[in-house]
């Protein structure tokens, strides 16, 4: 899905970037939301140490309490989950901030039904459908 930046709008949460002393609790909310989507792959130690090193993962807080999670690189938000009921679309507004450029391309598996429609309501557009979204080793 792609939508413009500018339509998302704008958020007072705060994002936070992920560090060798915060990676197992990402890693660990990582996996635990994952796990609910078909032929998804679980963060492992390998990817743990690539997100490090690309600067790709955060962390999304608001007035102290975390929001979720997230992995953006370049104009891609590359997986994001709420960790509190209905804090999604702040945690998509939040991690839109991260982005190069004016456009924001996210993937999402066709059975989150419920990710898919907030999407549509911030103004993402359908623009492909991938036949595999993971990679299943």
């Amino acid at each position: 899905m792609r939508c413009d930046r500018q339509s998302i709008g704008a958020t007072e949460a705060a994002l936070w970037p992920v560090q060798p002393e915060t990676v197992s609790k990402f890693r660990s909310i990582y996996n635990d939301k994952i796990k609910k989507l078909p032929n998804s792959v679980w963060m492992d130690d390998q990817e743990e140490l690539l997100m490090l090193k690309s600067g790709e993962g955060y962390f999304v807080h608001k007035n102290g309490e975390l929001l979720g999670i997230g992995r953006v690189l370049g104009e891609e938000i590359r997986f994001l989950a709420s960790v509190q009921p209905g804090a999604g679309e702040e945690v998509v507004r939040a991690l839109s901030n991260a982005i190069v450029g004016d456009s924001v391309v996210l993937e999402v598996a066709s059975v989150n039904h419920k990710a898919i429609a907030l999407y549509h309501r911030l103004g993402f557009i359908q623009t492909a459908e991938l036949s595999k979204w993971y990679k299943i080793l």
